[in-house]
């Protein structure tokens, strides 16, 4: 049976725990329709990992504001490079997470592999010596 493409991301009800109140929500629709768009969702599983990597997407697209924004605070210098490396572990976190998710989407989408035929077991024993010039005092076979 052939698997169904989802209905797309709620973006709406992403939205009103997503969105901060100086983004914008039809960025967020935007980016929402782009990826269900490229990934077409087949599943609850895969419509999840998209959902997920439209969070990690918006959370990356944030730290770059914060970042852009940074520059133009007036802040004194040392309080700027402690902001950047929390920015810079926050990015790392971020991205740790959607290679993640985007790692499980693809797998999702692999074809199973075929299924191999079983070996014949191997004999416990083994009859034959491999070196035919030794000799092998009967007890020990």
């Amino acid at each position: 049976m052939a698997m169904q493409p989802m209905k797309p991301i709620d973006s709406e009800r992403l939205a009103s725990f997503l969105v901060l109140g100086d983004e914008d929500p039809a960025e967020w629709r935007r980016l929402c329709d782009r990826l269900n768009a490229q990934w077409q969702p087949r599943g609850m599983a895969e419509n999840h990992y998209v959902e997920s990597l439209a969070r990690y997407e918006w959370r990356l697209m944030r730290v770059q504001r914060w970042e852009a924004g940074l520059d133009r605070q007036d802040a004194l210098p040392e309080d700027k490079v402690r902001l950047r490396r929390d920015l810079a572990k926050y990015r790392a976190s971020i991205q740790r997470g959607y290679a993640q998710v985007l790692r499980f989407l693809l797998a999702m989408r692999k074809p199973p592999l075929p299924k191999r035929a079983r070996p014949a077991p191997k004999s416990k024993r083994q009859t034959q010596c491999v070196w035919p010039d030794l000799k092998i005092p009967p007890y020990i076979m």
